[in-house]
């Protein structure tokens, strides 16, 4: 298993051919943006370990693609975090995306906004 300071919790998954390693990551809104560095850094670190199939569950507080992902939606779809970029750069799917390319759903909601903070 993996920890950083709560904001990642991580489980190993061990079967006869394969590997697999389970991400919980959480990024507070509150954070500072060192914070948010050093945690960017430990996902990478636990990223690169080429022997693993990756999954990684997250409440980044932040969108990959505001235009699409938030309600009222903003003018652009460039993702609103570094970590967002970084795992996109990295090849990572987005599985509601996925399945659901233009679907408008939300996981967090409020009386003056909807987003969809919460990533697979």
């Amino acid at each position: 298993t993996h920890n950083y300071n709560g904001h990642i919790i991580g489980l190993d998954l061990h079967f006869k051919h394969n590997s697999i390693r389970i991400l919980q990551i959480y990024l507070s809104t509150s954070e500072k943006k060192q914070l948010h560095a050093k945690i960017q850094e430990q996902i990478i670190l636990l990223c690169n370990n080429s022997n693993y199939q990756l999954i990684i569950l997250s409440d980044f507080n932040s969108v990959p693609n505001p235009h699409q992902d938030r309600n009222p939606s903003k003018n652009t779809s460039i993702p609103e975090s570094q970590i967002l970029k970084c795992l996109i750069s990295h090849q990572f799917k987005d599985i509601y995306r996925f399945f659901f390319p233009t679907t408008l759903n939300f996981t967090f909601s409020c009386s003056t906004y909807n987003s969809r903070i919460d990533q697979i």
